[in-house]
């Protein structure tokens, strides 16, 4: 009985929200201890600052209760910057001067 329990309780969990930014947090994790093996410093700050923009957002998501629509949006932040930090790790700068100043893109709001 105990382990229908366990498994009933669990079938909500994968299709609500709260996975989705466990997901979110184990990739962030994973780019982050990626990111800590770099050896070139100049690299490796420019990409801890892109992670460190986006670290609020993602224990914002975690902590407090935020609207659908809010929701969405910091999700889009979270996903940009990690995806921005990947892409830096994996392109070989020959010089500190060509690590580029990248944030994460922020969505406009269109109005129609």
């Amino acid at each position: 009985m105990g382990v229908i329990k366990k498994a009933v309780g669990f079938i909500p969990y994968l299709f609500t929200f709260r996975r989705r930014v466990y997901v979110l947090r184990k990739r962030y994790d994973r780019t982050r201890e990626k990111t800590d093996k770099i050896r070139n410093r100049e690299r490796r700050f420019a990409i801890l600052k892109v992670l460190d923009q986006v670290e609020p957002t993602l224990v914002m998501l975690e902590e407090q209760p935020v609207s659908r629509f809010q929701r969405g949006k910091m999700v889009k932040y979270v996903k940009s910057g990690i995806e921005e930090a990947r892409k830096m790790i994996k392109t070989k700068y020959s010089s500190p001067k060509a690590v580029p100043n990248i944030q994460p893109v922020q969505q406009k709001r269109t109005v129609r």
